[in-house]
Formats: structure tokens, sequence, C-alpha cells
């Protein structure tokens, strides 16, 4: 897909279609509707916020009440949880670790992938252009190596 310099909408390289933000609803004006899609992105967004850390909590009552209580906002909002995909699990994560690379996620498309729901990072990159050489030469080598097996 070509960019489209007037077009504002983040649009996934594989499908075309306009990803998901994290934030898309607050660019739609958002009506306080709690059985709307808009709303339940949102309480999407305050669990992954609240509930991001918890394993870094050290008592675990307070980790047991953290628990009971998503439970009970998910059934009472009737929110799915869709995990996002991990970087570092895929091909790119993989042939880039190590890297200096900034990298932050745009936003997301969900699909199915061996029966269930997960988001799919949309994810840009940032690095000096003579360092992402440096990073494609990196890629190259590595992948010689594996076809050559090493």
């Amino acid at each position: 897909m070509a960019y489209e310099p007037n077009k504002t909408d983040l649009v996934s390289n594989k499908t075309g279609k306009t990803l998901s933000k994290f934030t898309d609803y607050l660019e739609q004006q958002h009506k306080n509707n709690f059985n709307t899609d808009e709303a339940k992105k949102i309480i999407r967004d305050v669990f992954w916020i609240l509930f991001e850390d918890k394993d870094n909590i050290q008592s675990q009552d307070v980790k047991d009440f953290l628990d009971k209580k998503k439970k009970e906002l998910e059934v009472f909002f009737k929110v799915e949880e869709i995990p996002l995909m991990k970087l570092e699990n895929s091909v790119w994560g993989q042939l880039t670790k190590g890297e200096k690379l900034g990298q932050s996620v745009q936003g997301f498309r969900t699909a199915v992938v061996d029966g269930k729901k997960v988001n799919i990072p949309h994810i840009a990159f940032s690095a000096d252009l003579d360092y992402l050489d440096e990073v494609i030469n990196n890629i190259i080598m590595k992948t010689r190596k594996l076809s050559n097996g090493e």
C-alpha cells in the first residue's frame, strides 16, 4: 500500500484496513454508553493500565484482590480481554534483538490466530539512517548463518 499524505488514519500494511488505536475512543467524542464498542475499548485500556504490573506486587492479598475485581469488572461490562501479540516472539523481534531501535506500538488490528483472537501491534521504529544500515547488515548476517546451519 502506497503512502497517502492526506490520509490521517493509520492502516495495516497487511490488510489495508484502518487500525484501532489505544486511544481512538477519545477521537470519536465518546459518549458514556457502556454498551458500545468504544466504551469496551476504554475499559480494556483501563484494565491494561491497572493490572499490567500486578505481577510486581509483593502482597498476595493485593494480587488476589486485583484478580477478583478484574473478573467482576469483566463480567459487569462484558469485556473480552484480547492479548497483544508479543514483539519478542516474532521473527522481527528475534532478528532485531539487541539492536538499539526506538520502537513504539502505534495501534493494532485484531485477528484470529490458532483459533484465538489476538491484537497484532502496528509498530513504528526509529534510528539514524546509518545505524539502520548496520541493523540491516546484521540481519543479513544472521539469516546467512541460519541458512548455512550455523
